[in-house]
């Protein structure tokens, strides 16, 4: 996908670098002036140039101008020589056409990277309790965090989506007391999970008066989580995997660390 204001900066670096005749004089800069009248860009590719050539940075910046000006031909509607040695760029109609008609063309994909040249990163977010329903706090961690997620992919990068589950310690054990006692007409202890919920959590487990603790559990953490993706869904959220801290435990990472 082309992208023109890279065109135009890949244009100036080239063409500085052939006026030097050995080789890229290094990073140069292409940016939007503050003021209208010192053109639609300016380059400071002149100055880098110009101890290398021995030549004061205005005679290069000037040289630079005619050489650019031949190379972007109708792009460019006038190249002008400010300050120490500035180069002004004054883009034409023709060129901003190009740009939009390129735009336009690209569509969605637009400002996206190269993802050949990207990374894998892993993004961890919402990752909120699994003891109850999503809630609104955790619904703005969602919207930032897929945001992010997805400025990320549209650079270039390969992104995994990860909602970490904390289902495992005494929140657990306070969500599993709170099922059984529900669903056995108990009163809940002190501490438990007072949600009406829960109730519906505990009618919904066959048994849940009498399984184990562990296996109740899970199947508790099993409902919430089919909730939150639910829920995720609907706010067009994707997340590509659940890590459970349980299953840490269990296979001893936790203890090698």
């Amino acid at each position: 996908m082309s992208d023109p204001v890279q065109d135009l900066s890949t244009a100036v670096t080239d063409t500085a670098s052939a006026l030097r005749g050995n080789g890229a004089i290094g990073e140069t800069s292409l940016e939007r002036p503050r003021k209208p009248e010192f053109g639609d860009y300016s380059t400071n590719a002149a100055m880098l140039l110009a101890p290398s050539l021995g030549q004061p940075p205005r005679d290069v910046a000037a040289r630079l101008g005619d050489s650019l000006g031949e190379r972007l031909s109708d792009a460019v509607e006038r190249v002008e020589v400010a300050g120490p040695g500035f180069l002004n760029l004054f883009l034409s109609d023709a060129w901003f056409s190009g740009a939009v008609g390129d735009i336009l063309a690209a569509g969605d994909a637009y400002g996206s990277g190269d993802r050949a040249g990207g990374e894998r990163i892993n993004v961890e977010f919402v990752s909120a309790n699994p003891t109850g329903p999503i809630t609104v706090a955790a619904g703005r961690h969602a919207a930032y965090g897929d945001s992010l997620c997805r400025i990320l992919s549209l650079a270039g990068n390969e992104v995994d989506r990860e909602y970490y589950v904390n289902d495992y310690g005494g929140q657990i054990d306070r969500f599993t007391a709170s099922i059984r006692a529900r669903a056995g007409g108990e009163e809940l202890p002190p501490d438990g999970y007072q949600g009406a919920y829960v109730t519906d959590i505990a009618h919904a487990i066959d048994d849940a008066t009498v399984l184990e603790d562990d296996e109740l559990a899970r199947r508790g953490v099993e409902i919430v989580l089919a909730g939150v993706q639910a829920t995720l869904g609907r706010f067009r959220v994707r997340i590509d995997r659940f890590a459970h801290e349980r299953e840490k435990h269990e296979q001893g990472a936790v203890d090698a660390v």
